[in-house]
């Protein structure tokens, strides 16, 4: 059935992501902390940034930066200095201590945006976050994945007293309007007659509601492909000009009398040619004979059938009226015989050989049918339950066993939506409740139970790209985290 859904028009798609842009541009305003967009990897989160510069009505200062391993706090402190010049020429010749004052006297500010932040070297994301607490007109913006800001707290504490803004992936309606503003666009991947609830529906299954796996499952544009839209639109243009100059020649040109003259003279020599005695034989002819095809098929069936026979054969102009007759005829022969072709095919037999072994194969379509809707669905997660199970399976294995450990996030509902995005992975796939040093509560992912690290090492290439950053723990230290208060060897 085909969509009836308006395309909004919004980049961002949803209202969610709208309210997220809000908050950002409320915390970069008003507060001298660092920010953190994290979410899935294509979720959208520059994409959010980008918006948020283009949106801004202040005159802010934006330094964009590329998480590069390469990258070091002099090489950035240099990059913010030459942004600065291009910004404001005349504090190009002052140290970057004295420009941040010239700065923050002028009531501006200057933000720093770091994207793919976990590819920084470790221990640089600490620098960056005390340097600009001891600057308050600079504001710091990175982006990670929920797995890159678990590793980034074993090397950059200050990490986790970051404000952090999570970016959802897109539900199944947010999926289906996505697609419809990217057939809006110049050069669509996708056209706006394709999109239908079920090609919505298996594209969302597959892409989890991530925008940048929907793109991905699109076919590329042709960006070397020519416009010929103005091309063409000048040319109709010039056309229509030339005819109109035409058309105003030609209907103000002076007219000459002699034509008519001309026409006069012509008219009465056409008289003599049309008037011949043999036209008028002919003309009569053919009145008297074109009745003569209605009266034998009114009368086919009466008494006297030889009369229209004999009209025909002493007619002289025999051969045209035979073609009519003839085509009557052989429609007639044509239909019959289609009717006589329909008749078998209107009460078709089936063999009864066929019907023993249909019997079974309905019986099995329904089934089929149903095994497949249950795997296309997903089910909906209770963080109780599946925290308990979490606990008693932990607690069941041999403690010289070992386990991945994918995530530790204090945010519950992040690591239920992972398990909820990745329910492939099927039952190996758990997670419990520890506490940090200073008291709070981190819920930890946990995969699989292996004799050996070289069999948990074997099992990594099978996980999804987002899970695959992980942590070989022993059973029995895990173990030992649920009721204590301080994990033995979890960073902080």
């Amino acid at each position: 059935m085909q969509r009836t859904v308006t395309v909004s028009g919004n980049p961002l798609i949803s209202r969610e992501r709208v309210q997220k842009l809000e908050l950002l541009t409320h915390l970069v305003a008003n507060l001298a902390h660092t920010v953190i967009i994290c979410g899935p990897e294509g979720v959208g989160k520059s994409r959010l940034l980008k918006r948020f510069q283009e949106t801004t009505t202040e005159s802010w200062i934006f330094c964009w930066l590329k998480g590069d391993n390469s990258l070091s706090m002099e090489k950035i402190q240099e990059i913010l200095g030459e942004n600065i010049a291009q910004y404001m020429p005349d504090l190009k010749s002052l140290p970057l201590a004295n420009a941040f004052d010239k700065i923050a006297a002028r009531h501006n500010k200057i933000v720093l945006v770091i994207d793919d932040a976990g590819n920084l070297a470790p221990g640089l994301i600490e620098k960056i976050i005390s340097y600009a607490e001891r600057k308050p007109v600079l504001r710091v913006i990175l982006t990670l994945t929920h797995s890159e800001i678990y590793l980034k707290n074993g090397t950059d504490p200050a990490i986790d007293d970051c404000y952090q803004i999570d970016i959802p992936p897109l539900s199944e309606k947010q999926c289906g309007d996505f697609l419809e503003y990217l057939s809006t666009l110049p050069n669509p991947r996708i056209q706006f007659s394709a999109i239908n609830e079920s090609m919505v529906a298996s594209l969302y299954r597959e892409t989890h509601g991530i925008p940048g796996n929907i793109l991905a499952h699109l076919p590329a544009t042709d960006d070397n492909k020519k416009d010929y839209s103005k091309t063409i639109l000048f040319s109709a243009v010039a056309v229509l000009i030339v005819l109109a100059l035409g058309v105003q020649w030609w209907s103000s040109r002076p007219k000459k009398a002699a034509p008519e003259t001309t026409v006069a003279i012509a008219t009465p020599k056409t008289k003599p040619t049309i008037q011949q005695p043999a036209v008028p034989a002919q003309a009569v002819q053919p009145q008297t004979v074109a009745q003569a095809p209605e009266i034998p098929a009114s009368q086919a069936t009466s008494s006297q059938p030889q009369k229209p026979v004999e009209s025909l054969n002493n007619a002289p102009l025999t051969g045209i009226r035979n073609d009519v007759i003839n085509d009557m005829h052989s429609r007639e022969a044509i239909e019959e015989g289609l009717k006589h072709n329909d008749t078998p095919l209107q009460a078709p037999h089936p063999a009864p050989v066929v019907a023993p072994p249909s019997q079974p194969l309905a019986n099995d379509t329904p089934k089929a049918a149903e095994i497949g809707a249950d795997s296309g669905r997903q089910v909906q997660l209770d963080p109780s339950v599946a925290l308990d199970a979490g606990e008693r399976w932990l607690l069941e294995q041999p403690i010289e066993n070992y386990t991945l450990q994918l995530m530790a996030l204090s945010n519950e509902q992040a690591i239920i939506q992972v398990m909820q995005r990745h329910q492939a992975v099927g039952q190996n796939l758990r997670y419990l409740k520890t506490k940090t040093r200073s008291g709070r509560d981190r819920f930890v992912l946990l995969y699989g139970s292996f004799a050996s690290p070289e069999l948990a090492k074997a099992d990594i290439n099978t996980l999804p790209k987002e899970l695959q950053k992980t942590w070989l723990r022993k059973i029995g230290v895990v173990q030992s985290e649920i009721n204590a208060t301080i994990p033995t060897d979890t960073p902080d």
